[in-house]
C-alpha cells in the first residue's frame, strides 16, 4: 500500500502552517507515480525521555533521512484548562 505522488499543493492556513521541506515528482515525471520511482516518504518521531525534545524526521523508502527538526517543549505555551468534565 502506498500513497500517490503529486506535486505540492497549496497550504490551508487555518492553523498557520509553514512549509519547511518538500520533495515530490517533477512536472516532467507526471503525477501518481509508483513506489519504484523512489518518491514515497514516511515520518519518524522520537521523544527524548529526559529532555522532552521531540525529533521529527522525514525518511525515504531506503530509510535515509531527508529532513529533520528538533522541537523543544514549551510548557508555558500550553493552554490553560478551561473546564473539566467528569
Amino acid at each position: 500500500m502506498h500513497a500517490g505522488t503529486w506535486g505540492p499543493g497549496g497550504l490551508d492556513n487555518s492553523f498557520g502552517p509553514v512549509a519547511m521541506y518538500q520533495n515530490g515528482c517533477s512536472e516532467a515525471q507526471g503525477e501518481n507515480l509508483a513506489p519504484c520511482f523512489g518518491l514515497q516518504f514516511f515520518g519518524r518521531v522520537e521523544i527524548d525521555g529526559a529532555s522532552g525534545v521531540m525529533t521529527v524526521t522525514l525518511k525515504d523508502v531506503d530509510n535515509c533521512d531527508l529532513w529533520s527538526v528538533d522541537i523543544v517543549p514549551q510548557p508555558q505555551a500550553r493552554p490553560a484548562v478551561v473546564a473539566q468534565h467528569s
